[in-house]
């Protein structure tokens, strides 16, 4: 039985497991997970084993990067949608961001931590305002 010897690959549905009675069973199983990766059968079976532990860990920085990506686009997203709820429906305007976020500058993710409390606040305030004009007008 191979299964205490067997981990994990991050990302996929394999797990440690008693199912693989043989190796030949975990590589039969694992190998369409590392052809999705773009490793190619020559480098499967018959390169250095230590290659597969280099296609896992591109792996790891691709699923990173493309989650970074995903937060990143959430953040313009939150900038758009707060401009434009801010400035249609609030006494004070919310300027959706000029330029791109600069991903590498050191002070910059401090100023615009400031600037997204600073809107969100002003979205909240302008949200109160309007179910307050909204309370208004159902006591009339």
């Amino acid at each position: 039985m191979v299964s205490g010897l067997l981990s994990s690959v991050e990302g996929s549905l394999l797990k440690a497991t008693p199912n693989f009675h043989t190796y030949a069973d975990f590589f039969n199983k694992v190998f369409p997970f590392y052809l999705s990766m773009g490793m190619s059968y020559d480098e499967f079976w018959e390169y250095d084993c230590q290659l597969v532990k280099a296609y896992d860990e591109s792996y790891k920085q691709r699923m990173r990067d493309n989650n970074f990506l995903a937060w990143l686009n959430g953040r313009y997203v939150f900038e758009a949608v707060g401009a434009v709820i801010g400035s249609s429906f609030g006494k004070k305007s919310v300027k959706y961001v000029e330029h791109p976020y600069d991903l590498f500058a050191e002070d910059q993710d401090i100023r615009e931590e400031q600037t997204m409390r600073k809107n969100g606040n002003i979205i909240f305030e302008n949200l109160k305002v309007m179910q307050k004009q909204r309370d208004e007008r159902k006591k009339k």
